[in-house]
């Protein structure tokens, strides 16, 4: 009944807070890494910024 219900919606709202929270450390690390696109290569700011190598490559492409 209702211990059900509240159970159900407070895991739905920390799985929406967790969404929310990986989208914004996601979008931080891109925007490190598009600061990074002068001056190191590809696989450095892969290894260094934890993102991987096919992301990196598509801001440099992004970016010319």
């Amino acid at each position: 009944g209702l211990q059900n219900g509240l159970q159900k919606g407070l895991q739905k709202g920390l799985q929406k807070g967790l969404q929310k929270g990986l989208q914004k450390l996601y979008e931080e690390k891109l925007a490190i890494a598009r600061s990074l696109l002068e001056i190191l290569d590809d696989k450095t700011i892969s290894q260094k910024v934890k993102l991987p190598i096919e992301e990196v490559k598509k801001l440099r492409f992004q970016y010319k």
